[in-house]
C-alpha cells in the first residue's frame, strides 16, 4: 500500500462454537486502526510506521486457528526531475553575472 491510503483486511472463521476473532500486531495498534464487528481491521490514512506483522486469531472452546498477515507500507518513488529557472534564453554582456537556479525534485 502507499502512505495515505485505507487498509482494510477482512478476517472470516466459521466453528462451532462460533468462534470469537481477535486481531494483534507485532507493535502496538496505531490510533489509526480500528476493527469492526465482523472481524475486519481497517487501517485508516496509511503511515510508514503502520508497516509490520498483523495477525487474526479466531477461538472456542474447543481451540483457535491464526493467521499472518505482513502489512507493507512504501512510499512513492519517482526518478529525479531537474528544474532550471529562468527557463527562457537568457543573454547577457561578457562581463555580466548569470545566475541560473536548478531544482531536482522526486522522491
Amino acid at each position: 500500500a502507499i502512505p495515505g491510503e485505507d487498509i482494510v483486511i477482512d478476517c472470516q472463521a466459521s466453528g462451532f462454537p462460533v468462534p470469537t476473532i481477535m486481531w494483534g500486531a507485532s507493535d502496538n495498534f496505531t490510533q489509526r486502526v480500528s476493527i469492526l464487528e465482523n472481524g475486519t481491521l481497517i487501517i485508516m490514512k496509511s503511515e510508514l510506521e503502520d508497516s509490520g506483522q498483523y495477525y487474526c486469531e479466531a477461538s472456542n472452546t474447543v481451540g483457535f486457528s491464526r493467521i499472518q498477515i505482513n502489512v507493507e507500507i512504501r512510499p512513492i518513488l519517482e526518478p529525479p526531475e531537474i528544474v532550471v529557472f529562468p527557463q527562457s534564453t537568457v543573454e547577457r554582456s561578457i562581463d555580466e553575472d548569470v545566475v541560473i537556479d536548478c531544482q531536482a525534485i522526486g522522491i
